[in-house]
């Protein structure tokens, strides 16, 4: 078999996106918004009592697949900008896979560092959410 044809296979996107979709399920079943909720605290809540980067991304996701963007907002804006920007990478990945051609700018190789900008933006969030307790989760 030739590395062309392995190229060419949706296997990578197809097992990214099955576990995000599995990941969704659990968080929409087990309703995190709930003080009872059968997901895990926050460890960094829990023991520091200080907002981690992605605290309140649970509550984000819980909210996104009810369809309450409004709500996800407010539990954490940037993780819902982070979501959109993986999801965008996600698709160009997916399609240039499946061999078809896209526009440079919304080429895959354009968008290989979009991990790497989540992660600089959420440490960006964490920092100014411990200097400025307002924007502090509930």
């Amino acid at each position: 078999m030739s590395t062309r044809s392995l190229e060419h296979r949706p296997t990578g996107p197809l097992l990214v996106a099955g576990t995000a979709i599995c990941g969704c399920i659990i968080i929409a079943i087990a309703n995190p918004t709930e003080p009872d909720s059968i997901l895990p605290r926050c460890p960094t809540k829990t023991l520091l009592g200080i907002d981690c980067p992605v605290c309140g991304t649970t509550r984000m996701l819980y909210s996104l697949t009810h369809g309450n963007i409004t709500a996800a907002l407010h539990y954490n804006a940037i993780a819902l900008l982070a979501t959109l920007m993986l999801t965008w990478a996600w698709i160009n990945w997916m399609l240039t896979t499946l061999g078809y051609t896209l526009p440079r700018w919304t080429h895959w190789t354009r968008w290989r560092y979009t991990p790497h900008t989540v992660i600089t933006i959420l440490t960006a969030w964490f920092l100014i959410r411990l200097i400025y307790p307002p924007l502090q989760t509930p």
